[in-house]
């Protein structure tokens, strides 16, 4: 009986050697766990395409960007001096305050139509994205599977910002126009140049940190700010992926995302 139970424990030890070494690598290992990299990789690249969709979605609503503090667009670097021009203007006694409100109502009115041009161009995003996607090699699917909640969308960002960057940025050129962006734009520079000789003639400051005209490259601006709030919202979309893969009505995403090794974090 004995001699028979060493027999059977020697030959599943054989099986599972046998096994661990049909192919090679990491290949060979993932069809005998259940997975191919194949699976894996498309498995990947399905996620980040409903991803991004369901991203687009989210960033195109109103108030998408707007009201969305992780991505909403504030006031580029190069026109940060106008919020600091309004708050001197502030303190002034008097004549402040008629200074400082019209510069108030064209940061506002230019801060809105800069997240309605990043929710406009979130709208027409997805294509840009889904090509970015489906042309993206993916070296390591095992190590992205395993390699966090948001493991894939990082992945897509380290390898596509720039190639996004230059496809999508004709798209929010045409954004900003049809939201009027470059209009405010225009108004913010009139009440920042008006403002500007007033209160040179009240307040004794160095000057020179502040610019004599605006200069802001504004497509690059939206284009950045929009990929970049695409990507925050797709992690979030990933965690929800990775969380419930049933919840998804491809197969691919459940075989996937609810595989034992998609549970084997790293």
């Amino acid at each position: 009986m004995k001699e028979r139970i060493t027999l059977v424990l020697i030959f599943g030890l054989l099986t599972l050697f046998t096994a661990l070494h049909v192919g090679c690598g990491k290949e060979g290992i993932l069809q005998n766990l259940g997975l191919s990299n194949g699976e894996i990789t498309d498995g990947l690249r399905t996620a980040l395409d409903t991803a991004a969709r369901n991203a687009s979605g989210l960033g195109s609503k109103v108030d998408g960007f707007l009201k969305n503090e992780l991505i909403r667009l504030a006031l580029p670097k190069e026109l940060q001096p106008v919020l600091k021009v309004r708050d001197m203007a502030k303190g002034i006694p008097i004549l402040g305050s008629g200074i400082s409100a019209p510069l108030s109502s064209a940061i506002d009115k230019f801060t809105i139509s800069l997240n309605r041009a990043a929710e406009a161009s979130a709208g027409k995003a997805f294509p840009v994205f889904k090509n970015a996607i489906t042309g993206m090699s993916i070296t390591d699917g095992l190590g992205i599977l395993q390699g966090g909640d948001t493991a894939a969308t990082h992945y897509l960002r380290t390898k596509t910002t720039q190639g996004l960057m230059e496809a999508f940025q004709p798209v929010c050129k045409e954004m900003i126009e049809q939201v009027e962006v470059t209009k405010y734009y225009k108004e913010l520079a009139g009440a920042y140049n008006t403002a500007m000789p007033l209160l040179k003639q009240y307040l004794r400051v160095d000057w020179n940190d502040f610019p004599d005209q605006l200069n802001a490259d504004l497509p690059s601006y939206v284009t950045e700010r929009s990929i970049h709030g695409m990507f925050v919202l797709m992690r979030g979309e990933e965690q929800k992926i990775r969380e419930n893969p049933l919840g998804y009505a491809s197969d691919i995403i459940q075989k996937v995302f609810n595989s034992k090794e998609a549970k084997a974090k790293q």
